[in-house]
């Protein structure tokens, strides 16, 4: 297991952050912000969003580390292995450069016949996750013994665009070799 320092000074800026952390909120209510004395604020201007969505990153980052500078992206990179039509949406089975030497397997469902040269309006998207399991992506898409973890493709019957990632060591992503990657 790869270890890096610095954790003690992590979780102590977090502690003693000007905006009020991400452990002080209830993540079920998105629509308000904390005031400096810590009284609950409705979020109605971009203003008040501004801090609560600070607050929300705060907190993901603490979770899944520090989010990659914009600049720093690799140039996006879709591949199409395969398009499977269905009633209302097209399944390509695609992956994607996520970082140098890493594509993500997934599936990307497109509302209509899926051509993306048709005109079509741009559209909600949706990411959906896959819970622990060897399917990965395939159990968002019914491919599982419980039909109603399906949501993917419910939702993409529905008229959203959905992108369902397989998270590492799942589906597609088996055999992820967790010490050759950057991350602890």
């Amino acid at each position: 297991m790869k270890r890096k320092g610095g954790s003690f000074l992590l979780w102590g800026s977090l502690l003693v952050s000007p905006i009020a952390g991400a452990r002080d909120y209830d993540h079920q209510r998105l629509l308000y912000r904390l005031g400096e004395d810590g009284t609950e604020i409705p979020v109605e201007t971009a203003a008040d969003w501004r801090i609560r969505r600070a607050a929300i990153l705060m907190g993901m980052e603490a979770a899944m580390g520090t989010l990659p500078e914009r600049g720093q992206l690799p140039a996006f990179d879709l591949e199409v292995l395969e398009v499977v039509k269905a009633e209302g949406f097209v399944r390509q089975t695609v992956r994607f450069v996520a970082e140098e030497g890493d594509r993500v397997p997934a599936y990307l469902y497109l509302p209509g016949a899926g051509d993306p040269n048709a005109g079509v309006p741009r559209r909600a998207a949706i990411l959906a996750l896959h819970p622990t399991s060897p399917l990965g992506k395939g159990v968002v898409d019914g491919q599982s013994e419980r039909p109603n973890r399906a949501y993917a493709r419910e939702l993409a019957e529905r008229g959203y665009v959905v992108l369902a990632p397989d998270y590492p060591p799942f589906g597609d992503y088996k055999g992820y070799d967790f010490e050759k990657d950057r991350y602890a």
